[in-house]
């Protein structure tokens, strides 16, 4: 936060930044978080009966996201501040993320009640005689599961925790873009094209593979209408789920190779029968897209 040019940051400057920050003028960096916080707790003061303020940060998963506080304001709390990150921490969830009942838990290196520190032992008793829905301690593996919608920690381990997803992040952005274009330089090597389509593992959609795809020229394609071929033995009921969720600019999904010939054979002759037969028009991906 920068001062008045006098090397003194003053009342007034404090009230800019904030007002810059509410009205999405200027972004909340990294090296201000600290002097923020101290900002904010003395020009807008803690709510009645909150000690310390708390940086929360939310987090995706494939499911929905989850609350992480304290992310870094306070690297020693005491265990009636956790228990008032818990109260505050439920509240944003419910109002903020449409949670309707948020799972509350304290971070831990264990579920049993011997597992953490005095710190976390002692919060886990105060949070217990809260009005919430409390699990208890949760766990790393935890987080990302959809376990939990706020977990709660002090500043020191939460903010470790929300480096360690943001290092890990990037670092598998390098993994995939190298493996993609290993991949790709193999494929041009074997059949003398360049790949310009892809389609995700399992056909999961994840925006940092996408955007890894993207960046190397490839064409993200995923289905939108599956026969469960590999479940399915009769050709016709397969055709049949395809057409339930049939629409045109579709993508159909057939596999070929871990069910018998004969049946995917027999299988495409149908659905292509049926297509026509539906006045729809039949076309190769590739052609579709280039």
């Amino acid at each position: 936060m920068k001062g008045n040019g006098t090397g003194r940051i003053t009342r007034t400057d404090i009230e800019a930044k904030l007002r810059a920050i509410r009205d999405d003028i200027e972004p909340v960096g990294e090296q201000a978080k600290g002097g923020l916080m101290a900002a904010a707790t003395v020009k807008l003061r803690p709510l009645e009966n909150v000690e310390r303020p708390a940086i929360a940060t939310v987090l995706p998963t494939p499911q929905k996201c989850f609350l992480l506080l304290d992310a870094g304001a306070n690297a020693e709390c005491k265990p009636v501040h956790l228990a008032q990150f818990a109260i505050m921490g439920s509240v944003y969830s419910r109002e903020i993320l449409g949670s309707a009942n948020p799972r509350v838990g304290i971070l831990s290196n264990g579920k049993e009640e011997t597992k953490g520190n005095d710190l976390m032992r002692e919060a886990l008793g105060l949070c217990r005689q809260l009005e919430l829905n409390f699990l208890g301690y949760v766990e790393g593996h935890d987080l990302f599961g959809d376990h939990v919608d706020v977990v709660v920690t002090d500043g020191l381990i939460g903010n470790i925790v929300l480096k360690t997803c943001e290092g890990m992040g990037r670092a598998i952005g390098v993994m995939l873009k190298t493996e993609l274009t290993q991949t790709q330089i193999a494929i041009q090597e074997a059949a003398g094209v360049v790949p310009k389509l892809f389609r995700p593992p399992l056909g999961l959609s994840n925006p940092r593979i996408f955007r890894v795809a993207r960046a190397l020229g490839l064409t993200v394609v995923g289905w939108t209408a599956r026969g469960f071929d590999t479940k399915l033995t009769d050709p016709n009921l397969i055709v049949a789920r395809i057409i339930r969720k049939l629409q045109p600019s579709a993508i159909i999904l057939l596999h070929d190779g871990n069910i018998p010939a004969d049946r995917l054979v027999t299988t495409v002759k149908i659905l292509l029968d049926t297509l026509r037969g539906l006045d729809y028009e039949v076309a190769r991906l590739d052609k579709v897209l280039t």
